[in-house]
């Protein structure tokens, strides 16, 4: 009898298959009993590369306290084990047991030169793997000579070639002469760069995407902070640059004639840097999209962004958690929110509203956005959260959702008179509105109580003063009701 599986159990199987062949391999930096495939702590590869070498994709190879140097005896360097640690399967994590704090892994100087190469970063990854919970520290790239310049002068702390993942890291007094002195490509996540430096581009990174990340006293000669690399829910303070672009330097030349592709940063502070010229943020022939985030000056575009003075805690003494009254409480955007929880661990999302930066505030009074009602006077204390001062019928959370002033009578989200059209067939829709919210539109065909309303039309940009919807479907003589609302 023939068994016949269906696509579903096919896919299943391939599932288990693939959990059955994953491996957990162990690293001990005192191991004295290392002996290959290192699956138990009394077997235990005694350098991560070991571990690495004899893993398969999808494995994962768990790392025990210490300090484990990068750059390993003149016995263990050979053409198939790297210079420094190199995930070369794809795939594969990397996680150290008990975190930055216990488990570093230290670049630097070669025990002697190797292929011209006379000094190492921490940690390599030629295929995309994820490297989570350890401080590399003190990565200096450096070569005497041309050979394999891309792999190893960029990305003094980790260089991701192809993509990666790099989780709850600490990169710290890292440097690469060729740009990217803490990181150079991939993913970081809750990660912290600190004192990391370029004589190029991207002090502390360099073309990443960053999330959750703490980016401070990082120096280059564009982009201190970073260098053309995406943000979301970061801060990046206190960082220079020799030339320009002290927190983000977001210039690039694409390839001949092509545009490059757009820099996206939202919810983040980039506030408090240093440089000859745009001493934050430096914008020139990238396409730069930001939203809801801290800056000085403002760059062309985005919405929802402020100058305000973020008003972190402690920033002389490098606590940047922000203070009880800071503007960048509840000032985000939900729809950009990184992960459930911010760079301490704790919960991302508290009062409704995504803070902007790393650090996500945890007892606000008010679940409004503080920097709207500063702008307006208003308390900050939650006492004016639901009150309608103006008379509008609409309460001060209502009016922030809706992005109105509410200290003015005349601000109001209202529907104006409809315009029945020919060119093309349809009714013009019309309602008061504001340039920096989203608009969504419904209609129903009766105001009755089990009255039916289905939105026709999503993602509306607001235009400042008014904004018009056509709707092709309205025709003959029927009613149609309509309302509006805003998407945040």
């Amino acid at each position: 009898m023939k068994t016949r599986f269906s696509s579903a159990t096919v896919i299943v199987l391939a599932l288990l298959s693939l959990n059955l062949r994953a491996a957990v391999l162990y690293v001990d930096l005192n191991s004295t009993n290392a002996i290959a495939p290192y699956t138990n702590w009394a077997t235990a590869a005694a350098y991560i590369q070991q571990a690495l070498d004899a893993c398969g994709p999808y494995d994962t190879i768990l790392v025990t306290n210490g300090l484990y140097k990068a750059a390993k005896p003149p016995g263990l360097i050979t053409w198939a084990s790297s210079l420094i640690p190199t995930a070369h399967t794809t795939n594969v994590i990397i996680q150290s047991v008990n975190g930055p704090r216990f488990t570093a892994i230290e670049g630097g100087p070669l025990p002697q030169p190797v292929r011209g190469v006379v000094a190492v970063g921490c940690f390599y990854m030629f295929f995309p793997a994820t490297l989570s919970g350890f401080t590399l520290t003190n990565g200096a790239p450096q070569e005497t000579n041309s050979y394999d310049n891309t792999n190893y002068v960029v990305g003094g702390g980790v260089r991701c070639l192809f993509g990666g993942v790099v989780t709850n890291c600490v990169i710290v007094g890292c440097s690469a002469p060729a740009g990217g002195g803490g990181a150079a490509g991939g993913t970081l996540v809750n990660c912290t760069l600190i004192g990391n430096s370029t004589p190029r581009s991207g002090g502390g990174a360099g073309g990443c995407t960053l999330i959750n990340c703490l980016v401070v006293s990082n120096s280059a000669a564009y982009g201190g902070g970073a260098d053309y690399c995406n943000l979301y829910n970061c801060t990046v303070s206190g960082n220079s640059a020799s030339v320009q672009g002290g927190g983000l330097n977001a210039l690039v030349a694409g390839p001949q004639n092509q545009a490059p592709p757009p820099v996206l940063v939202a919810n983040t502070i980039i506030f408090g840097n240093s440089a000859p010229a745009n001493s934050n943020l430096s914008v020139s022939g990238t396409p730069l999209y930001m939203s809801y985030s801290c800056t000085a000056p403002l760059p062309p575009g985005g919405v929802g962004n402020i100058t305000n003075d973020p008003a972190f805690m402690n920033p002389a003494g490098g606590d940047f958690h922000l203070g009880p009254n800071s503007p960048c409480i509840n000032s985000g955007i939900n729809a950009n929110v990184g992960g459930a929880t911010d760079l301490d661990g704790n919960p991302r999302i508290v009062g409704g509203t995504v803070d902007i930066g790393a650090y996500e505030y945890q007892s606000p009074l008010s679940v409004i956005s503080y920097a709207w009602l500063d702008q307006f006077g208003l308390p900050t204390d939650g006492s004016a959260d639901f009150t309608d001062d103006d008379g509008t019928g609409m309460d001060n959370y209502q009016k922030w959702i809706a992005g109105l002033d509410p200290t003015n009578s005349l601000s109001a989200l209202a529907m104006l008179p409809p315009v029945v059209t020919n060119n093309p067939p349809g009714v013009v829709v019309s309602w008061q509105s504001v340039s920096d919210r989203t608009y969504f539109l419904q209609s129903s065909t009766n105001l009755g109580p089990a009255a039916a309303f289905s939105t026709i039309a999503s993602g509306i940009p607001g235009q400042a003063g008014s904004t018009r919807y056509t709707d092709t479907n309205a025709v003959g003589a029927a009613p149609v009701f309509y309302r509006v609302g805003v998407s945040r």
